[in-house]
């Protein structure tokens, strides 16, 4: 069977951000480079180690777990550069606003696929699918159940997984907005962004599967004009969501406005290389390095090409 991510080195992540660093302004720009973390999970532990809160962190992305990924990130303040096995923070200089999310133009990927037989014919243009670290254990469900006002099934999800929600719901028990309160706010929006990412791939599914012929397809959120799109009305309506559902009134920050994606994205300057595996002995390992734009997922040009599961 084909493999990926089989070490974190497979899978490299360059991002390509739009912020040039100046010598000057309220905010310290900084590399994030790190290794088997997701991004939100490193920038906690930074915020812990520089004693700031997390909402004074910007990035403008998250990115793969498995995975060494380099982004560049800002802090209000002065900060300190920090090296460990799987964190690394490199001060490049300051900015008069901070880094938010789409502020970078896409990323470079070098990404390895190993135990193949032989070389497929590989397509650049794929659909562009949420990649499934989007959605990671129960995220849109629990999304779904921010959206639905359901506040107490929200609390019985997160406080299995989580010690700061199961301690405030101990002591508050009947305090549900309270105990959702204590998952930082970048969290809390990654629920709602994968449940209209879950939404949007079974969409754009059943329109290939149907053969039909889009270049675009709504995201569902607060905005969203879904008359003309009865598949994505239907699975609101079969949710018991409006678009309105997504202004969250007890938490503002993690509303979300609905917008337009893309059906299909593009690989560019793409390079491959067919070699030995050092790993698997007598299989072949391939190498590509190529450049997406924001948005668009590594993970499903290398599923779609290599017909891999993951």
């Amino acid at each position: 069977m084909t493999v990926i991510k089989h070490i974190p080195e497979d899978f490299i992540v360059e991002e390509v951000t739009t912020i040039s660093p100046k010598n000057c302004g309220e905010y310290t720009l900084f590399l994030l480079k790190k290794k088997n973390m997701n991004t939100i999970d490193a920038l906690q532990s930074l915020s812990k180690i520089w004693r700031i809160p997390l909402k004074r962190i910007g990035y403008s992305g998250n990115k793969d777990k498995k995975a060494i990924t380099t982004q560049t990130c800002s802090a209000k303040g002065n900060i300190k550069e920090i090296a460990t096995e799987n964190i690394s923070v490199k001060i490049i200089g300051r900015s008069e606003r901070p880094v938010s999310l789409g502020l970078n133009k896409g990323n470079k990927f070098t990404i390895t696929v190993r135990n193949v037989d032989k070389i497929p014919i590989i397509n650049e243009k794929f659909v562009n699918y949420f990649g499934s670290q989007r959605f990671g254990e129960r995220n849109p469900e629990i999304g779904l159940k921010i959206l639905k006002k359901e506040y107490e099934k929200v609390v019985e999800l997160l406080r299995k997984t989580n010690n700061e929600v199961e301690e405030f719901a101990e002591k508050n028990p009947k305090n549900f907005v309270g105990a959702i309160k204590t998952i930082p706010i970048q969290k809390l929006k990654i629920y709602i962004h994968s449940y209209q990412s879950k939404i949007w791939n079974e969409c754009v599914k059943e329109s290939v599967q149907k053969k039909r012929n889009i270049e675009e397809c709504p995201l569902p959120g607060f905005g969203t004009n879904i008359a003309e799109h009865p598949e994505l009305s239907e699975k609101l309506r079969n949710d018991r969501l409006t678009t309105k559902s997504f202004v969250i009134r007890i938490i503002p920050e993690i509303s979300s406005e609905g917008g337009i994606r893309k059906v299909h994205c593009k690989a560019e300057n793409l390079k491959v290389e067919f070699e030995n595996d050092e790993i698997f002995k007598e299989k072949k390992k391939v190498t590509l390095k190529f450049f997406l734009s924001k948005g668009c997922y590594a993970t499903e040009f290398i599923k779609q090409n290599f017909d891999i599961d993951f």
